[in-house]
């Protein structure tokens, strides 16, 4: 089976990266010719993390595995932010042709270029074609340009092609909703239903070996507790306010490991308090592969800002989770004996705090979250799924 994903994010494809189209891609090569399509354009906020030049095309290989091919199209507009907006990628329809897959799977509709999408179905009608919207509140519609743009300019491009989606995917009910009331799609006119991003799922006893291996290399006890925090550090990630917190107990056999990097606006205050604290261990930037091991390592992952898919993972990898409330991301597929949720900077202070006293059971919370990350966050069965 031939299958195409399309990416309509706002950034490029990244063979080593971790995200969903990575690793459902990476699941879907076993057995099958996985194509990617994506822009060239690189947003200036990853400037600092993609530093090389971007192929057009090149071939990914996984041992055990078929190639991915991986296809980085230019932009109408070059890497304006114009070009950003519009998503009009040059000469997608030629390269879908060339390519002829059995299955395409859109990721994002919010492109001009989904009328290019459209016009292949409509001629290859066996095709399945399914899609998904990472499009939420919590990350859209943050400023009148982006309001106008999803509530018209997007709604006219998708209204016009739904027809050609057999399934739409939503990550969750903030989603849901914003699908529904930006872009007019719901039950009556599409068939939606529900996809978080997933999870590479470790086994228990792997989980356990890595743990205790990385303990005794760095002296650590076995009842101390490790604390992990990463990926790019901003404002929003709440990173400052979690070192403060953490900080604030004063307990031995806490251990607190950081790997990421801190955007300049806060990277001053952060290596303060990252030099403040000897439990505090800042490792840099990781790869996704690296990033894996570390959470088998943690006993706890702390997200209390925005979302990621870090959380997922970091279930995946039987490990507890700290949330945040905010926006409404998690409420719908993540239930409260999962997670340890925070609403603000007080609740993460408590939360240390309970922790301290013993007052919370942790091995709990990491076995409900296991659980959890086996019946949905599964990549490998999401990547069966999809196509279908």
């Amino acid at each position: 089976m031939k299958i195409l994903h399309i990416l309509f994010d706002d950034y490029p494809f990244i063979s080593d990266w971790g995200y969903q189209e990575n690793k459902i891609s990476y699941y879907q090569s076993i057995n099958n010719e996985v194509f990617i399509i994506s822009a060239k354009y690189v947003p200036h906020i990853l400037n600092e993390f993609i530093t090389y030049d971007l192929k057009e095309y090149e071939k990914y290989s996984i041992e055990g595995h078929k190639e991915i091919k991986i296809f980085r199209l230019k932009c109408l507009f070059g890497q304006t932010v114009l070009a950003k907006k519009i998503k009009c990628y040059k000469g997608l329809y030629s390269k879908i042709k060339e390519i002829h897959p059995d299955a395409i799977f859109i990721h994002d509709l919010h492109a001009l270029s989904l009328f290019s999408v459209s016009k292949y179905i409509k001629e290859n009608k066996e095709v399945i074609c399914n899609a998904d919207v990472h499009t939420n509140y919590a990350n859209s519609c943050k400023n009148t340009l982006s309001k106008f743009l999803h509530r018209y300019f997007y709604r006219l491009i998708i209204q016009r092609n739904i027809k050609c989606i057999n399934k739409l995917y939503y990550l969750n009910n903030n989603s849901k909703l914003f699908i529904q009331n930006m872009y007019g799609i719901n039950e009556e006119n599409c068939n939606i239903q529900l996809l978080p991003l997933g999870g590479v799922l470790s086994e228990e006893n792997e989980i356990l070996h890595t743990s205790v291996e990385y303990r005794k290399s760095n002296n650590i006890a076995e009842n101390d507790i490790i604390f992990l925090h990463s990926g790019k550090f901003k404002e929003e990630k709440k990173t400052l306010e979690l070192l403060e917190a953490f900080s604030s107990i004063k307990n031995d056999s806490f251990h607190l490991l950081l790997i990421g990097k801190p955007y300049k606006d806060i990277e001053e205050k952060f290596y303060n308090l990252v030099e403040a604290d000897n439990r505090i261990q800042y490792l840099g930037w990781k790869n996704n592969d690296e990033l894996m091991e570390y959470l088998k390592i943690a006993d706890i992952y702390l997200q209390p800002g925005t979302p990621s898919v870090t959380a997922h993972e970091a279930m995946c990898n039987k490990c507890a989770v700290l949330l945040s409330n905010y926006g409404d991301y998690y409420a719908s597929f993540v239930p409260n004996e999962c997670v340890y949720y925070v609403d603000g900077n007080k609740d993460i202070f408590k939360f240390f705090k309970q922790i301290d006293k013993n007052e919370l059971d942790i091995q709990q919370l990491k076995q409900n979250g296991y659980l959890l990350a086996r019946k949905i966050f599964d990549y490998k069965k999401q990547s069966e799924m999809i196509v279908k």
